[in-house]
């Protein structure tokens, strides 16, 4: 588990938010479990998705423009997004 998925909060947007626990893995991505702490104290889901390149950073903005755009029953709806660039 990296430093990321050990802090306490994280700030995302608005929301300042508690990973709860790991649901899923993929090539360069993870999904938690997170609390909304610092507000209305729903569950959400969190996507933390890594680039080490800037092709895969430019992947990953039109990944969250095009989920911004959907609205559909089926669909979770994307509440917020950040972009956090970690020291090398």
């Amino acid at each position: 588990m990296s430093c990321f998925s050990c802090a306490k909060t994280i700030h995302i947007g608005e929301h300042q938010v508690a990973i709860r626990r790991q649901l899923a893995e993929g090539g360069f991505s993870f999904v938690y479990e997170v609390r909304d702490v610092g507000g209305n104290g729903r569950t959400y889901a969190m996507k933390k998705m890594l680039a080490q390149t800037t092709k895969q950073a430019q992947d990953i903005k039109r990944e969250v423009r095009v989920h911004r755009a959907f609205r559909h029953p089926n669909i979770l709806p994307l509440v917020a997004d950040a972009n956090i660039i970690l020291p090398n």
